[in-house]
This record gives structure tokens, sequence and C-alpha cells, in this order.
């Protein structure tokens, strides 16, 4: 396996594969609008923060919830199964969520904020010129050292003359984000902090949380949403 490729198609497999999780665990919301025409929603939400392992390799850690509020079951088995088949590796960790996840979770963000550079990417989407009748070129000159280097610029082959500052004629490396989240949520820290605050009162504000599947869910599930309605109602993944 080309480690550049997969690591640059990695948010594209992680997609796939929350979509498909979502509809394996029976947590897709589907709708009717005034037309009659169906509508699914994918039904879970998350925060992902990216961890590059030492052979250079893209590495997830997420924590997942179901929207409806209902516990996310699923077994190990089934949840490789499908991470294998989007392209994942067969090694999985799947646990509960406990007090201090978002923390150990959390630490990733910065770490891998260090380590962006030696993670491999494809060499299709490397440094390229934006126009045809760009040419990366190797310009030597004298610093200041009195030294002879060489330092990579821009010709435009239909003038013979440099294009500077060369960054300018150029399509940036792509890179990854360290961490990502529903978008519900938010693309800043702080709206995801305000959103998991806000998941933590609803399940406080629930004496009857903990109910097992089959015991009144839809009104546990309808509790859910409409606390999250009434008190906050610019937070709709709840």
């Amino acid at each position: 396996m080309d480690l550049g490729k997969w690591n640059a198609d990695a948010s594209r497999r992680w997609s796939r594969f929350l979509q498909e999780l979502s509809r394996f665990v029976g947590a897709d919301q589907v709708t009717y609008d005034a037309a009659g025409k169906r509508h699914r929603r994918q039904g879970l939400v998350y925060f992902r923060a990216v961890e590059v392992q030492r052979r250079g390799a893209l590495h997830f850690h997420v924590l997942m919830r179901r929207r409806d509020g209902a516990p996310l079951a699923i077994t190990v088995h089934d949840f490789r199964r499908l991470a294998i088949r989007h392209g994942f590796g067969h090694s999985v960790d799947v646990q509960a969520v406990q007090p201090g996840h978002a923390t150990y979770v959390a630490k990733y963000v910065a770490k891998s904020s260090n380590d962006r550079k030696v993670v491999p990417w494809s060499a299709e989407r490397w440094v390229r010129p934006k126009l045809r009748a760009h040419k990366v070129v190797r310009v030597p000159f004298v610093d200041e050292t009195g030294r002879q280097v060489a330092e990579r610029s821009v010709i435009d082959t239909r003038t013979g003359e440099l294009v500077s500052p060369a960054a300018r004629a150029l399509v940036s490396m792509p890179t990854f984000r360290t961490w990502a989240a529903s978008w519900t949520w938010g693309d800043r820290m702080r709206d995801v902090l305000a959103a998991q605050q806000h998941w933590t009162l609803v399940v406080a504000a629930l004496p009857i949380w903990g109910m097992r599947e089959g015991e009144g869910w839809a009104a546990v599930r309808s509790a859910v949403e409409g606390w999250g309605r009434a008190s906050v109602p610019d937070r709709p993944d709840c």
C-alpha cells in the first residue's frame, strides 16, 4: 500500500465509514418534507483527533455517540469488519466513554500539529505550478555567508521572467486537520466544548437515563430532543 495515497484519502474513507456505521446501528433519521420526499440524516456525531504513527500513518482517536441519545451498541467484530471494508486496518479499540477519555483524545490535537512534516503524502498532490506556462526551477544565488545555494523559484516560460514570490504561483502541499467534529458542533474548539457541555446538561436532566432499550426509549429520545430545542436551540445535535 502507498502510505502517501492512503493518508491523502483517509478523510474520504472516514466519511463513508461513518455513513455505513450509522446505517448499521440504526441511527439514521428519516424524515419527509411537505412534498413527500424522503430525506435521510446520518445519525452519529463525533469528535476526531489525528495521531501520526511512527511509520507516518494517520491514526484516528474518536469520541462518538448517537444523535438521538440512544446507546451506541455494536460489537468489536462488526466495527472492525466495517472499518476494514473502508480501507482501514484491522487494529481497533472500541470502549465505552469514561471520564478522562476526552482529555486523552484531545492531547493528540497538539501533538499531531508538530508531526505534519513527517507525514507521507500523495506525490500527485504535492507543490506544483498553478499555470501551464509556469515552471519550477532552481535559481542559484549567494547567501549572506558567501555560500552559493539554490532556491526554488517559478519561471514564466512565455516571458522568461521569474514569478515573485514563488509561493503565489504554486499549489501548496496538502495536509490534514489535526481534529474534526460533526458540522453541527461548529469549526472551533470553543464550539465543540459548548456542544459537549450542552450534552452533559441534557444527560444530567434526565432521571430515567440508563433505561434499557425496549423500556421506553422513545420517551427518552423525545426528552433529549425536546430539552435541546427548548433550552439551547442553536445546538441541533441533541
